[in-house]
């Protein structure tokens, strides 16, 4: 019989957990999967819906030019419309996805005794990198882990570690990495790929590409001053930009930075590229992650998936999910992101093809859509039996 889990997250913007969420709703055949964001209304969960995810939102999310007085009244309605929805659908487990619904939901779903599980999507809590709030928050659910969850699951090993630093449960936390649908991304022609209104790449280029939102956490001043010293040595490469919030022109700080390198020409930008990802990826002649903080991320999973050479920095799990060390590099290094980066540039177009090859091969055995909506599954169901 199918067991009823209610997911509850913040929001449905791009994001890794974001994806997560997706692939598990709509591939999942054992039980029955609804969300439920914090959020307004949006395009966000609209995209979901499209896609084939049963959503509703809640309005507790709300931007911060809203009103004290108004953000205070439809936050307390939102908060009793998600007790009661919870309440009705009365479903077999609650899973919570990242801190502010950990708290949200956890308390909830005691309240209402149905089962809660935690997951954990982060492995870099370092202080400087998050608002006071937030971090509050982090600290907050320290204090409640070991008495809310019924369950918790870290998408990686390191999290795990981390996590137990600052007070969580150190045994018992499950370890399911992300996993990508290796259907979907995998690699095309060019006439399979649907551009659009998109910019064709120039063949003589060189394109070097990432996909994060505007956070801290991905470093995008690292990469910004790597690549400028690569365009020293390669004066026709071109870097990509893509991710959700802040990757777009109205986005003052990185347009400074990138004017600052000296880099106006050589850099695009794409926002959120949904339903374009195949053709970005395709574009590609390496990918890289320069972030400060990861699990396993989705994107770098995908790019392996479609056998574009990668370049990630040593945080998370990504220098396990690479398995390369000629791959990662340390974080916030800029010297050896741009050694290693003009390492890959320097190679032929078939010995960086051959790379992918074996990065989608290691993706297939151990990083599948399909392994990881088992592994939550199983545990699901392990956790409605107790």
């Amino acid at each position: 019989m199918k067991k009823k889990i209610i997911h509850i997250i913040g929001g449905l913007e791009f994001g890794g957990a974001e994806n997560m969420l997706q692939t598990l709703a709509l591939n999942s055949t054992v039980h029955e999967h609804l969300i439920f964001s914090l959020s307004i209304e949006d395009r966000h969960s609209e995209r979901f819906r499209e896609r084939g995810c049963d959503v509703e939102t809640f309005g507790i999310r709300i931007p911060s030019a809203t009103a004290l007085w108004k953000k205070s009244v439809r936050v307390i309605l939102g908060m009793i419309h998600l007790y009661r929805q919870i309440k009705r659908e009365s479903p077999d487990i609650v899973q919570t996805w990242m801190y502010q619904s950990d708290i949200i939901g956890g308390v909830i779903g005691r309240a209402l005794g149905i089962k809660v599980c935690w997951g954990i999507f982060n492995s870099n809590l370092d202080r400087k990198n998050y608002r006071l709030r937030t971090n509050m928050i982090i600290l907050l659910c320290a204090r409640l882990s070991r008495v809310i969850p019924h369950e918790i699951w870290s998408c990686s090993r390191l999290g795990v570690k981390t996590h137990a630093g600052v007070g969580y449960p150190r045994r018992g936390v499950r370890t399911i990495p992300a996993g990508v649908n290796t259907d979907r991304f995998k690699p095309v022609s060019e006439n399979q790929v649907t551009t659009g209104n998109l910019p064709s790449k120039d063949n003589d280029a060189l394109v070097v590409g990432t996909i994060a939102r505007w956070d801290p956490q991905k470093d995008y001043r690292t990469l910004l001053h790597a690549f400028k010293n690569i365009r020293e040595e390669f004066p026709r490469a071109e870097l990509w930009l893509a991710g959700g919030y802040g990757i777009d022109d109205e986005n003052e700080v990185l347009i400074s930075m990138i004017e600052g390198h000296k880099l106006t020409d050589a850099v695009r930008l794409f926002g959120a590229l949904s339903d374009r990802l195949i053709w970005f990826y395709r574009s590609l002649d390496v990918f890289v992650l320069s972030s400060l903080g990861e699990g396993v991320p989705n994107v770098i999973l995908e790019a392996m998936s479609m056998e574009v050479p990668c370049l990630g920095s040593d945080v998370g799990d990504i220098a396990d999910v690479l398995d390369d060390i000629e791959l990662i590099v340390e974080r916030q290094s800029i010297e050896e992101l741009s050694k290693k980066l003009s390492a890959l540039l320097s190679k032929s177009r078939d010995e960086r093809r051959e790379i992918g090859r074996g990065l989608r091969q290691r993706v297939q055995e151990c990083y599948s859509s399909q392994q990881m909506v088992q592994a939550l599954e199983r545990m699901y169901s392990d956790l409605a039996k107790d």
